[in-house]
């Protein structure tokens, strides 16, 4: 039982109301302990979930990053050699075995 209200009201955050009502109006010490300690674990909780998500976020953004980049270079790369095979070609679109000579030479 512990562990499932520590899931659903401290991380959920779904009854938390209930459960903090309850304890306060007990009005005893150990309760105002518990309370601070259920606070504190939100907090932590949050915080933890959060750090996360943004981990996640910033893995995803670098590799769309990289990603793009290989994208451009191919599409660059691509643009060169296009540029230096027609360079070498008679007109007819087609690199034959004399035009591929001159063109490694």
């Amino acid at each position: 039982r512990c562990m499932w209200t520590l899931l659903v009201d401290g991380l959920f955050l779904c009854n938390t109301h209930e459960t903090l009502g309850m304890l306060v109006h007990r009005g005893e010490l150990h309760t105002t302990v518990s309370i601070i300690a259920f606070l504190l674990f939100i907090g932590l909780g949050g915080y933890t979930i959060m750090n996360m998500l943004v981990g996640i976020i910033v893995e995803v953004v670098a590799k769309v990053a990289v990603a793009q980049v290989e994208e451009g270079d191919i599409i660059a790369l691509k643009e060169t050699i296009l540029v230096e095979l027609k360079k070498f070609d008679d007109g007819d679109g087609m690199i034959d075995e004399d035009e591929m000579q001159e063109l490694m030479s």
